[in-house]
This record gives C-alpha cells, structure tokens and sequence, in this order.
C-alpha cells in the first residue's frame, strides 16, 4: 500500500517543527497566512533555510556571500533592522522591550510641581529616545497633560528592538487624563 501524499499543511507544520526543535518560534519573525498555505509554505522555506544556514555559519558577511542578504523576517523594511531581529532570534533573544521596569518608580504627576512634569516629562523622552523611541505630541497640550498620557501608553506597551538609525514613533494625543484602557485601545494607542 503506497503511502498518501503529504498535503502542504503537514510539510508546513513540519518546517514549523523543525524550527520550534531549534528553540525558535518561527511566529515572532513570520505571520501565518491561513488563507494561503503555499505562500506561508514558501515563506516557512525560506526561513527554515536561513536558520540552517546560520546555525551553520553565523556571520552575516560570509552568509551574504553566499546569497542570504535578506533575512526573511516579518515585516521586513530595513536590512540591518531585518538582520537585528534575526540574529535577535536565532540567538533567542527578546525581539521586544518595554518600560514597565523603568516606571515602576515614577512619580504620580498629582504629588509634582509643573515644574517637576516638566523636567520628569524631559527626562522621559530623553531616556526613550536613547532607545530609538520618539514621541509625538498634540500641539498645545500641557506638559502635565502630556507626561500623564505618556506614562499610560508606556505602561502598557511594547517596543521593537531596532537598528541603529531606525527610529519608532509613538503617537501622545491629548485625552483626557481619566482616559480609561478601552479609549486608549480603541484609539489604536494600546495593543
């Protein structure tokens, strides 16, 4: 009896296999498309073979060489951002990082001067853009208003590690300070 054909969900959750056997979760670096298994059999290839290659060589002017110049890594939009994030997770490193740590200690604006907002406010974007982060505020809105809903946002968000040069942008509307979870959600700033 000959043995049925593997269907390409099975090849894909094989390839899905190997990588989880390696300690990687092909999910931090690759969206499944349940709509097109080839395009994510394809898409599972090219990564399986990049973590081969690495694993084999971890140099990335040697693999460059040798054709892999591009890591396959989602969303792609820089190389060295796209290299940072694939070295990141073949050495199953964070791909993410947030403030949580940092803010733990913070003050509450109601127990500051505006004088206080002001500098803790300065201090806040200083620290966020040594780690590549950069604020959008509303214009006009007052510094207390502004360091409130920053720290909100920060609170609960998670930033992606990137490359030298490549900046995030986070968008700080001017809300209204009892401004609860689900407004912050549904205004596309949380997750």
């Amino acid at each position: 009896m000959k043995d049925e054909p593997i269907t390409i969900e099975e090849r894909n959750e094989s390839m899905i296999t190997e990588l989880c056997g390696m300690g990687l979760d092909p999910e931090e670096v690759w969206w499944p498309n349940p709509d097109d298994p080839r395009l994510d059999n394809r898409q599972l290839q090219s990564l399986v073979r990049w973590a081969r290659a690495y694993r084999a060589c971890p140099d990335r002017k040697v693999l460059s060489k040798r054709g892999f110049a591009y890591p396959p890594v989602f969303p792609g939009f820089d190389p060295d951002n796209d290299w940072l994030v694939f070295e990141r997770w073949m050495n199953r490193q964070p791909l993410t990082w947030s403030m949580v740590e940092e803010l733990k200690d913070v003050r509450k604006p109601e127990d500051m001067t505006d004088e206080e907002i002001e500098e803790e406010l300065e201090s806040l974007l200083e620290k966020l853009e040594e780690r590549q982060v950069r604020v959008d505020f509303m214009d006009n809105a007052p510094s207390r208003t502004q360091y409130e809903n920053l720290i909100k946002i920060l609170k609960k968000s998670r930033f992606d590690y990137l490359a030298k040069g490549v900046y995030e942008h986070i968008f700080c509307p001017e809300l209204d300070p009892d401004a609860d979870e689900d407004t912050l959600v549904a205004m596309g700033l949380l997750p």
